[in-house]
């Protein structure tokens, strides 16, 4: 049915069949959806990632369940969904990322979900909360000891999912502004929702903040060059005295940029 569809169709196929309604109250439709999304055009594509910003933004929906602790499933499931959906599709990523940056400047932190899901399916670098002996070891190693034994789930040939979310970061400059404005809504939350939302709800978003950005850190300094890293991220006095990054967030950032000074001037010796 969907192969028959014409491209003129597609706000109407997306919207009638009701995907993304179906997804959000039944996740276990991720999968078998996303694997039927192959017979769509370009054309319908877009007009996906436009629905799928839409769902995002929708101010009817409470991204909390009605415990105030945990954030809703219709959340989870959409950001699910997005990770399997751009990862296995050529869909433009700029409006979603671009979206989460509008969110974070917003001061609200709920939507870094769908990046960090985004990140861990296109790039293979996911966030494990409590790690073996055997994968920190593998952390201390290069990329391919990490991801052959860092991560407890199956690294799958990432290569060209990963191209696509770099060129999308770099092309629209929002890789440096995501960093920024995660280091920062980190301790935003504290002090943002502290006072009116409960204590295991603000914890948990300053863990989600704080992974997320470790998880898109990695990202960056695995798949940019030195050269275009060295680029586009400012020295640690920039970060911390006119962007005010904290501090430790501002040496992660640097890290690599201190590795390439100090291999090369290794090197010359």
């Amino acid at each position: 049915q969907c192969a028959d569809i014409s491209p003129l169709n597609a706000s109407l196929l997306l919207h009638s069949f009701q995907i993304l309604s179906q997804i959000q109250k039944y996740d276990n439709l991720i999968t078998p959806v996303v694997d039927s999304l192959k017979y769509l055009t370009s054309l319908n594509y877009d007009v996906l990632a436009y629905c799928i910003i839409e769902a995002l933004a929708n101010p009817e929906k409470e991204r909390m369940k009605h415990d105030d602790t945990t954030i809703s499933s219709w959340l989870q499931s959409l950001a699910s969904f997005c990770g399997a959906v751009f990862r296995k599709y050529p869909i433009e990523l700029a409006g979603l990322l671009q979206y989460v940056a509008n969110q974070l400047k917003a001061g609200k932190s709920f939507d870094l979900l769908i990046l960090k899901e985004v990140v861990q399916k296109m790039a293979g670098i996911e966030i494990t909360e409590e790690m073996t002996m055997e994968q920190l070891e593998a952390m201390t190693g290069g990329e391919q000891l990490k991801a052959e034994g860092g991560y407890f789930g199956q690294i799958r040939n990432t290569k060209k999912s990963s191209q696509r979310l770099k060129d999308a970061l770099l092309d629209h400059d929002l890789a440096l502004p995501l960093c920024l404005l995660m280091a920062q809504q980190r301790n935003g939350v504290i002090f943002q929702e502290g006072g009116e939302k409960h204590l295991k709800l603000v914890g948990k978003l300053y863990d989600q903040c704080h992974d997320t950005l470790v998880q898109f850190g990695g990202f960056l300094a695995s798949n940019l060059s030195t050269e275009d890293y060295i680029k586009r991220v400012p020295s640690i006095d920039v970060l911390c005295n006119e962007f005010h990054t904290p501090h430790d967030a501002a040496f992660f950032l640097s890290r690599p940029m201190y590795t390439h000074h100090i291999s090369s001037k290794y090197d010359e010796l």
